[in-house]
């Protein structure tokens, strides 16, 4: 039997991140979670992420971490 489990993407900006979702829409077992610094990439619209979180880039990699961190 399979977990269930959870995942953040923390660069939903990201071309590439598109790829990642569909990829992992393949297992009924993760629930998907997107952050970005752009406010409307297309992955905020996929059906598969669970809930898309907005960050303003502010170009301090502490700051990201504790982002990721609060999430």
């Amino acid at each position: 039997m399979l977990k269930e489990f959870s995942l953040l993407i923390p660069d939903g900006e990201s071309h590439l991140s598109l790829y990642v979702v569909n990829c992992l829409l393949h297992n009924p077992n993760v629930t998907i979670y997107v952050m970005a610094n752009q406010k409307y990439p297309p992955i905020r619209y996929s059906r598969g992420i669970k809930k898309f979180f907005y960050y303003p880039d502010s170009g301090n990699d502490l700051e990201f971490i504790s982002k990721i961190n609060e999430i």
